[in-house]
């Protein structure tokens, strides 16, 4: 499992390194306010995708029989299809109920967003089956792939004058590549899927109800909670606020949310092919949060040394202002990024109805604290640290009460 761990981390260094390197000129090409509707657009996108996969996906690393994997499969496929189309409808539909909110920005991209929802959701539905198989050299490859393709795809479509239009476009073609990559790793078809009728369907979701129950909806309500403090900044302040924010959170966010992912992902492939957890994976988990405890601690001490005369010297002058935001992120990234090992372990303990009311908490928390953030300081920096903290209180409540259920359970086999 280390092994795993340390190749697909070094993955996600590699991929942070493309885009530590190519941000100096994209920052210089791009405006704050681009970066800011980009923002808004990818949280939309965001929280539609677990709506659009019914988290199926999730899914795929459980069933021991490969029949039932490749009808899982099919199933994602069909339902994503599905979704997909109906979200075109209903972009249409609102669009001419609502007409007052046909302006410019919008109306650039707006229909970009059930295509961007269906390549990521295809994305999505490759990325588990390679956990599944363990192929995680591919999965790590795939990363790198990706990041390569966003970055040089943002840098040689700046000479069309659309700029916000290529921004976006560049994050929906971003896992292309990486698709197509991963597609010739694998076994399973998913480029020919087979339409399935109703019944088999009723089966599938039946069997896999509290994923699809659960998970679909703290998927969703934790993207939404992800996007409130960009919202949030937006409504108050405008989008040069919000692309500040955002650049400020990539800068902190995107090297341990990688890192993050890495190790949940291993350790969830991992306990998805045994029965019943067993002691050593769970002392494997809480020693792999407090790993993630100290390298986050550590990397976010040194983001945040000096941060405002690092972001004018690699940023940009235009750019200087999101240092502002480095410590309200980094003390809900600390948190968040120690969580990841006990999240993983959430579908073996069947806690998903928990975490689902962990999420609803923290959105309710999230919104009181940037409420009275609002009333104590009238500033964005002062909304974004009202946000992570609220959050991150409610992050460190959810891993108490996984803490205490993993303790149980170990107990109950002595």
């Amino acid at each position: 499992m280390l092994k795993s761990i340390i190749l697909l981390s070094s993955s996600a260094a590699a991929s942070q390194i493309v885009t530590l390197l190519c941000m100096p000129l994209i920052t210089r090409i791009y405006t704050p306010e681009s970066f800011g509707i980009l923002s808004i657009y990818t949280s939309i996108s965001i929280t539609l995708i677990p709506i659009c996969t019914l988290s199926l996906p999730l899914t795929i690393s459980l069933p021991h029989d490969e029949n039932e994997t490749q009808e899982l499969i099919y199933g994602c496929i069909n339902i994503l299809i599905k979704t997909c189309f109906l979200t075109i409808i209903f972009i249409i539909i609102t669009k001419s109920i609502y007409p007052e909110i046909q302006n410019e920005n919008i109306n650039s991209y707006i229909y970009l967003i059930p295509l961007t929802v269906f390549i990521y959701g295809i994305n999505s539905i490759f990325n588990n089956i390679n956990i599944r198989k363990n192929n995680n050299k591919h999965r790590a490859n795939a990363g790198i792939i990706q990041s390569i393709t966003l970055n040089s795809s943002r840098l040689l479509l700046n000479q069309i004058p659309l700029k916000l239009e290529y921004l976006i476009i560049s994050y929906t073609i971003a896992p292309l590549l990486a698709i197509i990559y991963l597609r010739n790793s694998q076994p399973y078809k998913v480029f020919k899927p087979k339409l399935i009728n109703s019944v088999k369907l009723k089966i599938l979701y039946r069997k896999y109800k509290s994923t699809i129950k659960y998970r679909t909806t703290q998927v969703t309500l934790y993207s939404l909670n992800q996007a409130t403090p960009t919202i949030a900044i937006t409504y108050l302040y405008g989008t040069k606020a919000a692309g500040l924010y955002a650049l400020a959170n990539s800068a902190v966010a995107a090297p341990l949310s990688f890192i993050g992912r890495a190790v949940a992902d291993v350790i969830y492939g991992k306990l998805a092919r045994t029965v019943n957890p067993d002691e050593s994976a769970i002392k494997l988990i809480k020693k792999t949060s407090a790993i993630l405890l100290v390298i986050a601690l550590i990397l976010t001490s040194i983001i945040s040394f000096n941060s405002k005369y690092l972001f004018n010297l690699i940023f940009g002058k235009e750019w200087t202002d999101a240092s502002l935001y480095i410590t309200a992120i980094s003390i809900y990234m600390v948190m968040e990024i120690s969580s990841k090992p006990f999240v993983a372990i959430i579908p073996k303990l069947k806690l998903e109805g928990l975490y689902l009311t962990m999420e609803i908490a923290s959105i309710s928390l999230a919104s009181v604290g940037i409420l009275l953030a609002k009333e104590i300081q009238n500033t964005p920096q002062s909304i974004a640290l009202g946000y992570n903290i609220s959050t991150s209180i409610i992050t460190f409540t959810t891993c108490i009460f996984i803490f205490r259920k993993i303790n149980e359970t170990t107990l109950k086999k002595l």
